[in-house]
């Protein structure tokens, strides 16, 4: 099936989870926390078809490393890598060349080490486009660059201790060039797999072990030596480009030049470092970390069934989507924004058993609001019930009194009175009814304009009601 971006359900979002049955893609929100074991054995199932889903950060439908350039070229463009590279090219833009330019794009690179790295990792998990700007600046609690450092010094005294070793007459010279030149090689061959056991696994040991580096060039096979004349191909391209821009880039802004070029080139080399790692991590061996749940196991079933509910709705399948919000209200009974929700997608249902479990839902939900204190919203609640349901009134005359003041701004006289109307038929013996009808004999007299029926109500108080 073809992998898409983007969710089909979640406008704009990126898409975390995919259906081979149905091919229908979701995002975060419609799965949330994916990874968590409470989701069962087996993993997410898709919300429309019932089969098992699949993260699209599976390496089994990545894209040969080759077949993605025009991507690779593209990451540092996207808004996290081009203020690095702004970071770098308008600090030494402002110190305007010299010594202390020079001494700010040092201490620059530097600070870039760390960010390389975090391309990498970030990348090998699948995550599509570059960390953020704290990683320049957060601790690093592993000391990635000084064991970089410590990498590259021992890989520099391995060659002078062999070479020593020649040169001192412990060994034959005659096999000098049989031994140093082709474990140089070999070294340089090896930055590949040495950065990328070094940007995922953190240790030392690993990135300096014959065993762990052959390791990564034997998983990734011959696609390695491609990994490594593409790296090579790279750097050419952007040396290349820097020597030819240079001499039409004014002075002043010719540091800024190559620092921004040299930034957007380790992004490119970096990204597909992980990119690599990514495609054939199971194949290379490195640790990668494993998806920690994020819920525990009441925020998870709510978000799991909310996410259920916005897909569903957006596929139009609104009565599924009610009775999986009314399992969960059965689970959280008081949860104000969940009945807010359950009210709005019951305005959509046009079923008469929809226009009834809007009524009862909405008496419920006014009696939350009401013990809430929050009149407004519960006037405008009984609004928008009655625009579903004209013949809605409120199972208790005490809610329509108390909300009376404002269901004046939100209902036309005709809409108040018919809630008011007949009340000793739909509310008998409530004391409210006296109060209730007064109340619409002013409706009568006032903007209905019908005086008569206003005299026929108050008549009907006299008489049913003395003493009210």
């Amino acid at each position: 099936m073809d992998i898409r971006a983007r969710c089909d359900f979640d406008k704009g979002a990126r898409a975390a989870w995919c259906c081979h049955h149905c091919e229908a893609h979701f995002s975060e929100r419609c799965i949330p926390d994916g990874h968590n074991p409470l989701w069962g054995r087996s993993g997410p199932r898709c919300l429309l078809c019932f089969s098992e889903l699949t993260a699209t950060d599976d390496p089994a439908f990545a894209k040969p490393f080759w077949h993605v350039l025009p991507y690779l070229l593209l990451y540092p463009l996207h808004i996290n890598g081009l203020l690095v590279m702004l970071v770098g090219v308008a600090g030494a833009a402002m110190l305007g060349g010299g010594l202390a330019a020079l001494l700010f794009a040092f201490i620059f690179q530097l600070m870039c080490v760390k960010y390389f790295f975090a391309v990498l990792a970030e990348r090998a998990e699948g995550k599509r486009w570059p960390p953020g700007l704290l990683c320049l600046i957060k601790s690093d609690s592993h000391y990635l660059l000084l064991k970089a450092i410590a990498v590259y010094v021992v890989q520099v005294a391995l060659v002078v201790a062999v070479y020593y070793g020649f040169t001192a007459g412990y060994l034959p010279v005659r096999y000098l060039p049989f031994v140093v030149y082709p474990l140089i090689a070999f070294l340089l061959f090896a930055f590949p797999a040495v950065t990328m056991i070094l940007a995922q696994e953190k240790s030392l040991l690993r990135a300096i072990s014959p065993f762990a580096i052959v390791g990564v060039m034997s998983g990734i096979g011959v696609y390695y030596w491609l990994l490594w004349v593409l790296l090579l191909i790279l750097a050419a391209a952007v040396n290349t480009a820097v020597q030819f821009v240079q001499p039409m880039v004014p002075p002043a802004w010719q540091l800024s030049w190559v620092l921004g070029a040299t930034t957007y080139s380790s992004l490119v080399c970096y990204a597909l470092l992980g990119y690599a790692l990514y495609q054939f991590r199971d194949e290379v061996g490195v640790e990668v970390e494993f998806h920690q749940p994020k819920l525990d196991e009441t925020d998870f079933i709510r978000a799991q069934g909310l996410g259920a509910v916005f897909v569903l709705q957006r596929h139009g399948d609104l009565e599924r989507a009610r009775d999986q919000l009314r399992e969960l209200l059965n689970l959280y009974r008081d949860d104000l924004a969940l009945h807010r929700q359950y009210h709005e997608l019951l305005l959509k249902v046009d079923t008469a058993d929809g226009a009834k479990a809007l009524c009862a839902h909405t008496d419920y939900l006014l009696g939350l609001l009401l013990a809430d204190n929050a009149k407004r919203e519960a006037a405008k609640l009984v609004s928008e019930t009655l625009s579903k349901v004209p013949t809605y009134r409120p199972a208790k005359l005490a809610t329509t009194l108390t909300l009376e003041s404002h269901l004046r701004k939100c209902l036309t006289p005709h809409q108040l009175a018919g809630l008011l109307v007949n009340a000793h038929k739909h509310y008998r013996g409530d004391k409210g009814i006296p109060a209730a009808y007064k109340r619409l004999a002013e409706l009568l007299n006032g903007p209905l304009e019908q005086p008569d029926k206003a005299q026929q109500i108050k008549a009907f108080i006299q008489r049913e009601y003395p003493s009210g």
